[in-house]
């Protein structure tokens, strides 16, 4: 009886192994924030990425290389929250301190100069941030007490502190402990208090601020009356909100139909997006906004000069266009804007389906910003990035293995090293570490069909007596 319970454990502790390799791989992604030619990103393991234009270092990589896919920042495993702006970037870890990187001509990091920084850099002592805005070049974030503070570039009031002066240090906004979320657009900013009811500062020239005026406001002033709004999002010239009936409001600049409202002309006021109480995420990007319905479906509208939109066009919108692609969308995310010689910038989009394994993409992608390898430009949605830090243009090679197509439908060819000369025992397991499948092959080249599973990550262990080798695999 012993011996078998001896047996039992071996056989126990050989199946751990691809249960344990699978952990490390069905890592999915959780969060990202787009910035005009660059992205951060979050796994579920707590761990930073970032990829695209790093000319100031917002990538947080210690250099300032450009990244054509994305590529860990430090070793940490506690990041919670992330916002890329224009050129910097800032991100909030488990313990509560608040950390900034990137360009910082303005004071925009909080770090009581104007020194740039390419790698993450800790802005003050405090352990109680919980939320955290990047904007063009100013910044916004929330205490756990309800406080609301900023710092950065102070156009037109865009700090909310009754002055335009900019500060390089965190600075409370008003006195009020009551903010619930915050948003930094180009040169406004948007609020939400604990009551629901919505506020705007900064810049306000094209009706941005919602308030029936285009008077800039040095202090928070409150948008309407309304007592029920939910979520808002700053773009560059724009503002979207969403209310807690589910409906999609959007004011400001509409010159390329970013309103969504189906014109092209300004408007100093929310206004509802169609007749639709069944969103329940969105996002506002330079000129273009994006949004996922109840059942998943995603929507875009406004600019499309570089396929932005993933309508498979570059034709502009000026209300909510179906995407043409699976319903399973849980995030969106729109590239924010700034201008360059009278040349606006930021016409990128990425975001997460179900699964979360890989990181959608579609736009330009001229440094980068797409995260697949490539500079290509594309005008529909390529679920190529961060597929696991393996290759997607070439086979999986290594350990004298190669292993394509992955991802693919699930129809696999495997060539085998020649030191596989003799029978291979093949095994499949799925991310529960079930075994999905068991044989013994003797060519050099296997076919391996896998169509028939459902679409994930799935691991595959190749043993030829003492040689083991382990690939991980997607089926779409």
């Amino acid at each position: 009886m012993k011996r078998k319970g001896l047996i039992l454990f071996s056989l126990l502790l050989i199946l751990l192994i691809p249960v344990v390799s699978l952990a490390q791989a069905s890592l999915k992604w959780e969060n990202i924030s787009c910035g005009p030619e660059f992205n951060l990103a979050i796994r579920s393991d707590g761990t930073l990425w970032a990829w695209g234009f790093n000319g100031n270092g917002q990538l947080g990589t210690g250099d300032n290389k450009k990244y054509l896919e994305p590529e860990r920042i430090g070793n940490d495993t506690t990041w919670r929250c992330i916002s890329a702006g224009a050129f910097h970037s800032l991100a909030i870890k488990d313990d509560g301190t608040l950390w900034s990187w990137g360009l910082n001509a303005y004071g925009q990091l909080g770090l009581d100069d104007q020194n740039d920084r390419n790698q993450p850099v800790q802005v003050g002592s405090d352990t109680t941030w919980q939320s955290v805005s990047a904007g063009y070049a100013h910044s916004l974030a929330i205490k756990s007490d309800g406080t609301l503070w900023s710092w950065g570039y102070n156009y037109a009031g865009a700090l909310g502190i009754d002055s335009t002066t900019d500060m390089h240090y965190p600075v409370q906004v008003g006195t009020d402990q009551n903010w619930k979320q915050v948003s930094a657009g180009g040169l406004h900013s948007l609020a939400i208090k604990e009551d629901n009811t919505l506020w705007g500062f900064g810049y306000n020239g094209n009706g941005q601020l919602g308030n029936s005026t285009t008077s800039s406001n040095t202090v928070p002033g409150k948008i309407g009356i309304d007592t029920n709004w939910q979520e808002v999002e700053a773009g560059f010239e724009f503002s979207l909100a969403l209310k807690t009936d589910s409906s999609l409001y959007s004011w400001g600049f509409n010159g390329n139909g970013q309103l969504g409202n189906g014109t092209t002309s300004e408007s100093h006021q929310p206004g509802q997006i169609g007749t639709l109480h069944s969103w329940t995420s969105f996002s506002a990007g330079s000129t273009f906004g994006l949004a996922i319905a109840a059942d998943s479906a995603l929507y875009a509208w406004g600019a499309n000069p570089y396929g932005n939109l993933g309508t498979g066009d570059n034709v502009n919108y000026n209300s909510p266009e179906p995407v043409k692609t699976s319903k399973d969308w849980i995030l969106i995310e729109a590239s924010g804007g700034f201008i360059q010689q009278n040349m606006l910038f930021g016409f990128h989009t990425m975001g997460l389906k179900k699964d979360s394994l890989v990181i959608c993409a579609t736009g330009a992608n001229y440094t980068g910003q797409m995260g697949d390898g490539t500079m290509t430009q594309r005008n529909t949605f390529d679920c190529n990035t961060g597929i696991l830090n393996t290759s997607v243009d070439e086979p999986e090679k290594s350990q004298g293995v190669s292993l394509y197509p992955n991802p693919g439908d699930g129809n696999l060819t495997i060539d085998m090293p020649q030191e596989f000369s003799e029978s291979t025992i093949i095994q499949v397991f799925n991310t529960d570490g079930k075994m999905i499948y068991n044989s013994v092959k003797v060519e050099s080249q296997i076919k391996l069909d896998l169509s028939q599973q459902p679409p994930g990550l799935y691991l595959i262990r190749m043993q030829n007596n003492d040689k083991q080798i382990m690939k991980k695999v997607i089926i779409r």
